[in-house]
């Protein structure tokens, strides 16, 4: 898999801040290369956003398309900004090239924002249009300001939707790898909080449906389907019986999970429908 890990490495006056950027840039880099990934790194100039931005941009593009799994950002940012240059009020020129970088849909890809704020505001700030802009598996971002890395007021944004489920800022959330990103061998996506659909298959009981509630809008229409097909698929009965209870599909999409239930012989999970 390939990483891509821009960072701001100019310091503010009387600052350090661009050195900080730039030393947890180089240990995402080098966690990124003990996997064995491919890994490359970008020094954003300083210059105004619209310089910045064309930078970053330009360099994705030096690549083939599609061609990153994995996009980490160290720097400022707020609501509706960061130090890569984009903003809310730009992202008709800087969607589609993001979106052209990063891996299909199909390859779980994943953007990292190590910068204060991003993801404040629910479906409106900056980590929300990365999400729906690119229809990243993940993105990932701070709902408060403070330490760029260590933060432990996270949100992540799944499959590309508007609305953000809030991790849980537990003990021990600061370690740095524990929240980096997720790979499927080698760590789990956070410490606190799976992505919707390995919670769900995760979980059992009043832990399941109090999980899911947390999520709320984060398990979306697209992310349910997912959920109750594999589990129809994968005889996962007591699964499909929460989503059937907790969540609304179409007359379509049950006819066809009782078309196949038949189809598999299993008369229980038939049933349910």
């Amino acid at each position: 898999m390939n990483v891509f890990i821009t960072y701001y490495p100019h310091n503010r006056p009387g600052k350090k801040d661009g050195d900080y950027f730039k030393t947890h840039a180089e240990k995402a880099a080098k966690f990124y290369t003990t996997l064995g990934y491919a890994v490359t790194m970008f020094a954003l100039p300083k210059a105004n956003d619209a310089t910045k931005r064309a930078a970053f941009l330009n360099e994705l593009a030096k690549y083939p398309a599609n061609h990153f799994g994995r996009l980490l950002l160290f720097c400022h940012g707020t609501e509706k900004w960061c130090d890569a240059g984009l903003t809310v009020d730009t992202v008709t020129s800087w969607a589609q090239p993001l979106r052209n970088a990063l891996a299909p849909r199909a390859c779980l890809p994943r953007v990292a924002l190590y910068c204060c704020l991003t993801a404040k505001t629910q479906s409106t700030g900056l980590a929300a249009m990365i999400s729906q802009t690119t229809q990243a598996h993940v993105v990932l971002g701070h709902t408060t300001s403070g330490d760029a890395v260590f933060n432990p007021y996270k949100a992540a944004y799944f499959m590309g939707g508007a609305n953000h489920a809030k991790l849980h800022p537990a003990k021990g959330i600061a370690k740095f790898r524990a929240w980096l990103t997720e790979d499927s061998n080698a760590m789990v996506l956070f410490e606190t909080a799976q992505d919707p659909v390995t919670m769900l298959f995760n979980t059992t009981g009043q832990a399941r449906a109090e999980r899911a509630a947390a999520y709320g809008a984060a398990i979306t229409p697209a992310i349910a389907e997912t959920v109750l097909v594999r589990a129809v698929s994968g005889d996962c009965l007591d699964l499909a019986r929460f989503m059937l209870n907790t969540y609304v599909f179409s007359a379509n999409l049950l006819q066809r999970m009782y078309d196949h239930a038949r189809t598999l012989g299993n008369r229980e999970m038939q049933n349910l429908f």
